[in-house]
């Protein structure tokens, strides 16, 4: 037999001997920031992760507070101030929007001459701002009439709440009394309520 052909595929020799092949890996300034930039890629989705699960804890644990705080709530209570507060509103809404006449007498009669009289008494809301008043009334004298009219255009009682004051339809009745007509209009402040 010849021995030049060799049957078996086993090698004779150790595999050390034959030089190693390898990758040769190119160390140059971009590949060092790509591996940098894609650890730090890496590093920061780790980090949203991690944000996002303990976000995502917080809000659980919050919403089990929030739980437990409704039921300590006392609702019967809730709607009781509910109600009450409403209450005092309205309470507060009729104070305020209150008509009171009772100054307006005191100024009338603060400022009417004693050998004058009124008798008749018309209050009419013209607009939520502007009052008429008219009346009518008798005196002695259109002497009188005339002190009268000078005392409402110039006492300050009468002066700084009515406005335009008029005498009007003078005329003496059967008995010689001077009979006669007062309009004016009055400021709202002289009929609104204010607590003492």
């Amino acid at each position: 037999m010849d021995n030049k052909f060799q049957t078996s595929f086993i090698p004779k020799r150790s595999l050390d001997d034959v030089g190693r092949v390898g990758i040769k890996t190119p160390r140059n300034v971009f590949s060092i920031i790509a591996i940098i930039m894609i650890t730090i890629s890496l590093l920061g989705a780790g980090g949203v992760f991690a944000y996002t699960y303990f976000i995502n804890n917080k809000i659980k644990i919050a919403k089990e507070q929030v739980t437990v705080k409704e039921k300590q709530f006392n609702y019967g209570a809730i709607e009781d101030i509910v109600r009450v507060d409403k209450q005092l509103k309205v309470g507060e809404s009729l104070l305020n929007n209150h008509t009171a006449i009772s100054k307006l007498f005191s100024v009338l009669q603060d400022a009417t001459l004693k050998n004058l009289r009124f008798t008749s008494f018309d209050f009419t809301y013209l607009s939520p701002n502007k009052v008429s008043l008219s009346m009518k009334g008798q005196a002695r004298t259109f002497g009188a009439v005339a002190r009268q009219a000078e005392l409402f255009a110039s006492a300050s009682s009468t002066k700084q709440y009515f406005k335009d004051p008029l005498f009007t339809d003078l005329n003496l009745d059967e008995k010689g009394n001077v009979r006669f007509g007062f309009i004016t209009t009055i400021d709202t402040r002289l009929i609104t309520y204010t607590p003492q």
